[in-house]
């Protein structure tokens, strides 16, 4: 398989009907890693909206288990990512979601305060999983995406959406792209909510970083991964976090970082099985796990 192959067939396809295949071998073949960090700082620009960031903090789901509420995250997602919404494991990952925040939400209830996450909320967590991943492949991958890779993007999470309940989402990618900055600009504000998300959820993506190192240099290694996780937010979502100034070198440092890796990986050999062919190996569930346990 040549490097532009996977490109051509995603161009003979039909990203309205076919997006589900578009979207897996983007995921799990032709951008893993790159998504796989799009996701991720979507899933943080989360902490930046109150109402979001303060179910997360009454539930303590976050803040008090964040390996293992960002493991139930990425298996979820992962099952529909690789099985699409006609597979029964597919299926089962999306009413796992559905029951996950339901539980959620009655957790974060009090008879005198009833909590209801308001459809908005829904709406934008669902945008985090498109527009900040396709700006980030846009800025680093190891080639340009094309139309067809964005509209089975966007399809896909509709497609979510809908299954999930989720009313009002953009009818296109452009009308999306475009309600999404809007919301931003007009929710995002600092809360203690927020920033203890951010605490809590930086501080182990640090740990993690820092085990990986040799025990004289754990510490030094804990607050480089520190600059650096503060670095790949924006300063919109630094400050809503409460995240003070980052040197201007680590954010240069990781622009360079990326776009050098994009340059590598574009002379690498084409990737040809998925970067995780069955279930998610995480470190809360290094046995496997059952689709109807995650998150409970």
């Amino acid at each position: 398989m040549g490097r532009y192959d996977r490109l051509r067939e995603f161009r003979r396809l039909d990203p309205d009907r076919d997006y589900h295949r578009i979207y897996r071998d983007m995921a799990l073949l032709e951008f893993p890693w790159d998504m796989t960090m799009g996701i991720q700082l979507g899933f943080y620009r989360t902490f930046a909206v109150p109402g979001i960031s303060a179910l997360l903090d009454r539930t303590g789901r976050m803040t008090g288990h964040t390996q293992r509420r960002l493991d139930n995250t990425a298996i979820l997602l992962f099952e529909v990512i690789l099985h699409g919404f006609e597979h029964e494991r597919g299926l089962a990952a999306v009413r796992q979601m559905r029951r996950v925040h339901g539980a959620a939400t009655r957790q974060a209830s009090t008879p005198q305060q009833p909590w209801r996450i308001a459809n908005h909320e829904f709406v934008y967590v669902l945008g985090t999983f498109v527009i900040p991943v396709l700006r980030w492949l846009d800025e680093y991958a190891w080639r340009p995406i094309c139309c067809h890779e964005r509209t089975a993007t966007f399809r896909f999470y509709q497609e979510l959406g809908r299954l999930m309940g989720v009313r009002d989402v953009p009818a296109t990618l452009r009308a999306f792209e475009a309600w999404f900055d809007t919301y931003e600009r007009e929710h995002f504000a600092y809360t203690a909510e927020n920033q203890r998300q951010w605490d809590a959820t930086r501080t182990e993506l640090t740990t993690l970083f820092a085990a990986w190192l040799p025990r004289p240099l754990a510490a030094a290694g804990r607050r480089f991964a520190d600059t650096m996780a503060n670095a790949l937010l924006d300063d919109r979502v630094r400050a809503a976090l409460g995240v003070g100034p980052v040197p201007a070198w680590a954010v240069r440092a990781g622009r360079v970082a990326f776009k050098a890796r994009g340059g590598v990986v574009r002379w690498l050999p084409v990737r040809k099985t998925p970067l995780y062919q069955d279930k998610l190996v995480t470190p809360s569930y290094p046995d496997g796990y059952r689709i109807e346990r995650i998150g409970l």
